[in-house]
């Protein structure tokens, strides 16, 4: 299995366990009991589980976990209030939905050993962890030094090409690449 930045997920005591494919909400509540039990041999005593939240998978395994009182880590890295907000997901059940995954995120970080959040505070805020579990915050993304302008760019200038860049999810409209793209 590979990231998709091309490095392959492995390493000593690594296991990558594929589950069905799903496209969306839909797909993920068709698939919500075959992910179960494509999960079941997985929950033992003994193994280290960090849940990538918010994410389907993390959903269905973390709610296992807790229920079998198994111990594991979370890793938050976005926001489900944010991703299913009004203009930015279209469904009549939105709201439900909102809640229903914002409640299940917050469950999940309070019930994990262990929280590392992408944010300073705005997460943690939202999601707190639980009184003794252990925090983290960081950004996991790295750049090399050829990303950086190797001096200030002075725009008044004119003509100057113009590059507008946008670090976002395609799937979902709520890093708002519609209202930069308007």
């Amino acid at each position: 299995t590979r990231e998709l930045d091309g490095a392959e997920v492995t390493g000593p005591g690594v296991e990558v366990w594929p589950l069905q494919d799903s496209r969306g909400a839909w797909g993920a509540a068709t698939r919500w009991t075959a992910w179960q039990r494509q999960l079941e041999p997985l929950l033992r005593p003994g193994k280290a589980f960090v849940l990538r939240l918010p994410g389907q998978s993390g959903w269905v395994l973390g709610s296992q976990l807790h229920r079998r009182g198994l111990s594991f880590a979370a890793e938050a890295v976005g926001d489900p209030a944010d991703v299913f907000r009004s203009g930015t997901f279209r469904h009549p059940l939105r709201g439900a939905i909102r809640t229903t995954f914002c409640r299940a995120m917050r469950q999940l970080c309070r019930n994990a050993i262990g929280c590392a959040y992408v944010t300073e505070a705005y997460l943690q805020r939202r999601y707190p962890p639980r009184a003794d579990g252990m925090t983290a915050h960081y950004s996991s993304i790295e750049l090399p030094e050829t990303a950086f302008a190797a001096e200030p760019r002075d725009y008044r200038r004119r003509p100057y090409p113009m590059c507008l860049i946008n670090v976002a999810t395609m799937s979902q409209r709520y890093k708002g690449q519609h209202d930069l793209i308007d």
